[in-house]
Parts: C-alpha cells; structure tokens; sequence
C-alpha cells in the first residue's frame, strides 16, 4: 500500500502561483474547464468542479443519501462528456444501474428528448414492474447513443476480495477513466492490515492510497 507523498511548499513562492493563475486564466479564457462540474452551481462557484488529483469524501450516516449523491455526481460527470468510474464492494449493477437512471430520467431535457412525463421511481426499476419498458428503453438508448461520456459500472459483490485499490488502478488504465467514485472504500480489501486490528486507521491507509492514485494519474477520485 502506497502513501501519499508530502507535499512541501511555500506561501512566499509567487512566482509559482503566479505562473499556475497564469496557466489558469488562459484556459478559462479558451473555455476549457479545469474541473469536473459537480451539478451544483454553488459548489462549481466556489470549488471550480471537482478537480485533477483531488481526493473527495462523503461522510455521512446510513440512509442520508450519499450513494444518491455520488451516482449524480458520476451522472453529471458524463452529462458533461467526461469517462467516470463508479466502483462499489457493496452494492449490485441493478442497484446502482437504477439509480443512475432514475437521476437522468429526472432531468428535464432528457425527459422531453424521449417523451417522458415524469422520472421512473427508483422502487419501480429495483422490483422491475410498474412502468412502462418501451420508454425505459428509449430512454437507455438515448443516454449510450446520444449523450457525450460513458459511465462505467464496476461491482465487487461476487468477487469482494477483488475489489482492490490495484483493481482499481487496473481500470483507470485500461477504461482511460476521467472521474472515479468509490462507494464505500471502507469495504475495499485493506491495502495493509494494522497491528491490533485497527480498521480505522486500515480505512485511513486505504484514503491515502486512493489519494494517490489521483494525483498520479491526475484524475479526482
């Protein structure tokens, strides 16, 4: 298990912060986005999108809607033509396939694309009946053919002890993805047990190590 590296630096170093405003202000100016919107105006304002080599978590107790969260994130990630990875220990494709698509059905522009009055309900597309499946296919076929991005579904519940931070890597690499969501990493096979059983500092060594996977392949996780 590798860590992150220190960082070092300066405050008074301007030169260098200078020269990164620089770099900065002539791609705002070409209309390149450093960042990955988020979907959420106040936090693109305030953090730029999520940014390369940034490690994000979401806290938050069971049921408060962080795997919501995070699948709108990866939605709005590929809404805007970037290559995301959702990778999860815990949950199933079906799972999270139904939550990404009751997240795009809800937005307006999709619905008016593939005629759609209102979104498909999560409970619906989990216990697959009650709604209409011709326009849940119109709906499929929109999202792969017409929409800009992919969004890559990797599940670990048949395989858990495969799903490692050196699986992980694997398909940054091999799928070439620009985002990565990781929900939860707490059930990602330690990348090194500690002396005692201490899962929390195993949950921290796993952090560390995700960490550094973004700032290596400059891609937020």
């Amino acid at each position: 298990g590798s860590r992150a590296p220190m960082m070092d630096g300066d405050v008074y170093e301007w030169q260098d912060t200078i020269r990164e405003m620089r770099e900065g202000i002539k791609l705002a100016k070409m209309g390149i986005k450093q960042g990955i919107p988020t979907g959420f105006a106040h936090l693109d304002h305030h953090w730029g999108g999520f940014m390369p080599g940034q490690f994000i978590g979401v806290l938050g107790r069971t049921g408060e809607g962080k795997s919501y969260k995070t699948t709108f994130f990866g939605w709005n990630a590929k809404l805007n033509g970037y290559n995301c990875g959702l990778f999860t220990p815990e949950m199933s494709k079906h799972e999270i396939r139904c939550r990404y698509h009751t997240i795009a059905s809800a937005d307006k522009k999709i619905q008016k694309a593939v005629g759609l009055d209102k979104s498909f309900r999560n409970r619906a597309l989990m216990n697959r009946s009650g709604f209409n499946l011709k326009s849940y296919q119109r709906l499929c076929q929109y999202l792969k053919e017409e929409l800009p991005g992919r969004f890559h579904l990797l599940s670990g519940t048949n395989r858990p002890e495969q799903m490692t931070v050196g699986y992980i890597e694997d398909r940054i690499v091999e799928l070439a993805l620009d985002f990565v969501i990781v929900d939860p990493i707490y059930l990602l096979k330690p990348v090194r047990l500690s002396n005692g059983g201490n899962e929390y500092q195993e949950i921290g060594w796993i952090a560390e190590a995700l960490h550094t996977l973004g700032e290596r392949y400059n891609i937020p996780i």
